[in-house]
């Protein structure tokens, strides 16, 4: 009897453990690193001091114990503490802790991996050693000159699709008054659905298409060259191949030159955005047209009104 009472108290122990606590059951994305201030000046009007932010993207407690957070100089290790449910938690170097408190729940670290100006690579791996969240950033994600000077944090786009929307397609500067969102929802935060549609094709020469998109795309089926084609004996691309920094562009290569004065259908398929959307079907074509070079006669002066009547 004894022995059956001890078991049963240890199991209720286990059950309201975190879920990460002992067996590693965290996962790609379950927590992002959400924000970074990697240049605080000159400030707008946030704190004068570099930070990060994390999220956790789950209904439930992860505990941080034995966790680690890096750059690419420095390495932190967690001795204790959690992240709750949907929770924001500001990470800065310790001295700084009392500059971020008004703003949400703050954890001061020793041996602070200090995020670069202007490029760095984050990580927050599990206890286990995973890879839970990582970034690899430049200044360049920014996209704006100005804002790139200091003061203003790079926000996640949407912490659902990290990993997937990898890089620069998932991150831009804040569009926060203050500069930043420390401990509350990013600015710029979107999960939004939405359909993916191809918004037009440009001829950049008689075999060469650029397509473009109104979300970035996902690189893997966007790659394929049997994804597009178009009418009228051009057929399918010789290779498909997705345009940075933003992916919101293939260009197409075909081996049959696209004639001028002609019309022509493109059509995409099987293409999905970063975030897993589909290609819409009423958005998956769009036109094309090569124009020829107009001679004399080509375009005539048709109709002339010279004497309108009164109000007309």
């Amino acid at each position: 009897m004894l022995l059956l009472l001890c078991f049963n108290s240890v199991f209720s122990q286990q059950k309201a453990r975190p879920i990460n606590s002992y067996n590693c059951k965290t996962k790609l994305d379950d927590v992002s690193i959400n924000e970074i201030l990697a240049d605080p000046n000159p400030p707008i009007t946030l704190p004068s001091a570099k930070f990060i932010e994390l999220k956790n993207n789950t209904s439930q407690t992860i505990s941080l114990k034995d966790w680690a957070y890096s750059d690419i100089d420095k390495h932190f290790t967690f001795k204790k503490d959690s992240i709750k449910a949907n929770e924001y938690l500001i990470i800065c170097a310790q001295k700084d802790t009392n500059k971020f408190k008004s703003y949400g729940r703050v954890i001061g670290i020793s041996s602070w991996p200090n995020p670069n100006n202007s490029g760095d690579r984050l990580s927050l791996k599990n206890e286990c050693g995973t890879i839970i969240s990582q970034v690899n950033y430049t200044d360049t994600w920014y996209r704006n000159s100005s804002k790139k000077k200091g003061g203003w944090t790079l926000e996640l786009i949407n912490p659902k699709a990290s990993s997937s929307c990898a890089g620069m397609q998932n991150w831009d500067a804040s569009t926060d008054a203050s500069g930043g969102t420390p401990g509350r929802q990013n600015s710029i935060y979107d999960i939004s659905p939405g359909s993916l549609k191809v918004t037009q094709a440009i001829l950049l020469d008689d075999t060469n298409v650029l397509l473009s998109f109104n979300h970035t795309i996902e690189q893997n089926s966007a790659s394929i060259v049997n994804n597009y084609t178009i009418n009228n004996g051009i057929g399918v691309p010789l290779s498909a191949i997705p345009t940075s920094p933003y992916f919101e562009c293939v260009r197409l290569k075909f081996s049959t030159p696209i004639s001028s004065g002609n019309s022509y259908q493109i059509t995409a398929q099987n293409i999905r955005d970063c975030a897993g959307n589909k290609l819409s079907d009423k958005g998956s074509s769009t036109e094309l047209a090569l124009t020829k070079q107009i001679i004399k006669g080509d375009i005539l002066i048709n109709e002339v009104l010279f004497n309108p009547r009164q109000d007309g």
